[in-house]
């Protein structure tokens, strides 16, 4: 359930971070580690993980300036120790499906 996709391909954590809200983004990271979720799955399967508008979380909050989401997923992202490769192909320079990345859409609020 944690996991699951809907007919968007949208996670909860896609919804929270598009929403703001920063205690459901807790709630989720708090049973993602109750279930014992590896790394990689946190990372593939909610951080990294893209919709139908090959969005992720950060585009969703980057896009609507949501400031706190982007910092709780900062939280994320340095509890997984993602390398700088990784923070900087798959993160920061990954674009949705009309070619904009995080930076493009945040400078547009």
């Amino acid at each position: 359930m944690l996991l699951a996709k809907d007919h968007q391909g949208q996670t909860a954590w896609h919804k929270a971070a598009e929403r703001c809200h920063v205690e459901v983004l807790e709630k989720l990271c708090d049973w993602a580690t109750k279930l014992q979720l590896k790394p990689m799955e946190i990372r593939n399967e909610l951080l990294l993980s893209q919709d139908e508008s090959q969005e992720t979380a950060l585009n969703k909050a980057a896009a609507r300036g949501h400031i706190r989401v982007l910092e709780k997923l900062w939280d994320w992202v340095k509890k997984l120790q993602l390398t700088p490769r990784v923070l900087i192909n798959e993160l920061f320079l990954s674009k949705g499906k009309y070619g904009k990345m995080a930076w493009h859409t945040a400078t547009k609020r």
